[in-house]
């Protein structure tokens, strides 16, 4: 009696079974990667570095765009370091801007906001909102009272009226906690600590 042996690559049966076998065994992200190694390998690795570059150029402008569009101004602390003598009551303006055609016609400087204000409020409406703080000389500090809707602003400017009647509007859209200080000279805006 003669035995024969059957070799796995004879019986196609056999093949079929082991390769349906490790199939099964992969999981589907395996022939993703597969599949993309060799897709790519058919290119040229210069075009793919330049596929690679063009693609993160267009995901860091889209992250750009989406982030961060709006204001930071979380807070506003108002201190007077005038002399307790002087005889001199400030008003503060912070004012959210919601919209951006308003923001085009907004003011360009403390005599064409407090010329106009009133006008420009009721224009405005509800794509802004006005905060008014008046400060007395010698006033230690305080904290204003912002609209809840502070982090919608496409803008957040700070205007004052112990200013320069030249002066533009302070803008304190990127600043989380903002310092406010009146002094004999005028408005001095910082981050607070």
């Amino acid at each position: 009696m003669v035995r024969q042996s059957l070799k796995p690559e004879s019986c196609p049966r056999t093949n079929e079974n082991r390769l349906l076998t490790k199939r099964q065994q992969r999981p589907a992200d395996f022939e993703l990667a597969f599949f993309l190694n060799n897709f790519l390998k058919s290119f040229k690795p210069d075009l793919i570095r330049t596929i690679m570059q063009k693609a993160f150029l267009v995901l860091t402008l889209l992250m750009s765009l989406c982030s961060n569009v709006f204001a930071e101004v979380r807070s506003v602390f108002i201190q007077s370091r005038l002399d307790f003598n002087a005889i001199l009551i400030t008003e503060v303006d912070i004012v959210f801007v919601y919209d951006q055609e308003i923001l085009d016609s907004f003011p360009a400087d403390k005599t064409q906001w407090y010329s106009n204000k009133r006008e420009f409020i009721e224009e405005a409406g509800d794509s802004i909102d006005l905060v008014s703080v008046f400060v007395p000389q010698g006033f230690d500090s305080s904290m204003a009272s912002l609209p809840d809707r502070r982090g919608n602003a496409l803008k957040v400017f700070v205007f004052g009226q112990h200013d320069s009647s030249t002066r533009a509007p302070i803008d304190v859209t990127d600043m989380e906690n903002v310092l406010v200080e009146i002094d004999q000279f005028g408005l001095l805006v910082s981050q607070r600590g």
